[in-house]
């Protein structure tokens, strides 16, 4: 996330890590900050005790990350040498 330009904010506090806990857990949510502004952020009160607070453009370059890592998820797929696997892949 922070590589898509995500800020990580951490709860130093007990009224912050009580927002942060109320907050969904896990899951990008849009919600409109203080300057009416839409935000998007993302919540973990259990590892980092923190969350993402991030804008529309660093939500498009997110999505846009996810789509090439799947892209080269699956570029690595089809370059693997199936051939070694016995004919049944990795599976078996």
């Amino acid at each position: 996330m922070a590589a898509a330009g995500f800020q990580m904010q951490f709860a130093k506090t007990p009224a912050q890590m009580a927002k942060v806990t109320a907050l969904p857990q896990r899951k990008l949510t849009r919600t409109t900050g203080p300057d009416g502004a839409l935000r998007f952020v993302w919540a973990d009160a259990t590892d980092c005790q923190c969350i993402y607070v991030g804008t529309q453009a660093a939500y498009d370059r997110y999505q846009k990350l996810g789509v090439e890592q799947e892209i080269a998820e699956e570029n690595e797929m089809a370059s693997m040498d199936w051939d070694s696997w016995g004919g049944w892949g990795p599976w078996w």
